[in-house]
């Protein structure tokens, strides 16, 4: 259920997210498809790690240090069996995916740096856009949430396919929630369903990176629900420190994302669940 994979665009026609002939990525996500065509669906629970200043969106391809999007090169890229690995060129961080049936792990080797990041965009969705969003903070090393996405923010045939589902998460860092927060952009909820052409067009828009400037950071937030939300842990790191965050999803339920986290990877051992992931009739 989980296909932990990079994610270099979510606009037009990139139905998996992914291609080989964009140079920068967004993020990591949970969910994808591949070879569906007609404008692709999931792309949820997106993780980033950055470095430095905060952004509040990824920010648009051709506009360098417009958002946390960072530029890569395909020689640093490897893709095995449950295995993916790429270099984060303008954070000089190297993240590592991997996954079991209901959850999956990302391993990220930080630099030294007093401002290191995880980020987590609830918002993005591959051809269009989760539509509402709720995140609560529930350990000191815990959140869940649930991302609705409706055909009304586009997806399969930007929102042609009628797709309608909601998607509920838990995720576990291995450092402690002591930097944290929400961020709110104040997109209206009357944008969608867009009537003229693209949902992901407007993510694209002057109008829309209008609101990103304006947004809200709010620190040490809880609990939240709204139209455009994403939650990150701000940390400081030394030389070639390595941080993981895990997490489980669900159809079904915040319990059951979390139940789905803690039946198939219980630990924080990386290579334990790449090595069984690669075990035909053995995933965990």
């Amino acid at each position: 259920m989980v296909q932990l994979s990079p994610d270099t665009l979510a606009a037009g026609d990139n139905a998996p997210g992914y291609s080989c002939y964009h140079n920068t990525i967004e993020g990591f996500s949970f969910t994808h498809m591949s070879g569906v065509g007609w404008y692709g669906d999931f792309g949820n629970l997106q993780i980033m790690s950055t470095t430095g200043a905060m952004k509040l969106a990824s920010g648009r391809a051709d506009r360098k240090g417009e958002g946390w999007r960072s530029s890569f090169s395909h020689s640093t890229e490897q893709a095995k069996a449950n295995y993916y690995a790429v270099s984060l060129d303008d954070y000089q961080i190297r993240a590592e995916l991997t996954a079991a049936a209901r959850s999956g792990i990302l391993r990220f080797t930080f630099p030294q740096s007093e401002q290191s990041r995880i980020q987590i965009d609830l918002a993005r969705r591959i051809g269009g856009t989760s539509t509402r969003r709720y995140v609560i903070v529930v350990s000191d090393h815990a959140i869940q949430g649930w991302m609705l996405c409706p055909a009304t923010g586009g997806g399969w045939g930007n929102g042609g396919g009628h797709v309608t589902y909601t998607i509920y998460f838990h995720a576990e860092f291995c450092k402690l929630l002591v930097n944290f927060g929400i961020w709110k952009i104040a997109v209206p909820e009357d944008e969608f369903p867009v009537r003229h052409g693209l949902t992901t067009d407007y993510f694209s828009s002057d109008g829309y990176f209008r609101l990103v400037k304006e947004g809200q950071i709010l620190l040490g937030c809880r609990e939240q629900e709204g139209t455009h939300l994403g939650f990150f842990t701000e940390f400081a790191t030394r030389s070639a420190e390595q941080v993981t965050e895990k997490a489980g999803i669900s159809f079904v339920s915040m319990e059951g994302a979390a139940k789905n986290l803690a039946a198939k990877i219980p630990g924080w051992d990386f290579e334990r669940v790449r090595e069984q992931g690669t075990r035909f009739g053995r995933v965990p």
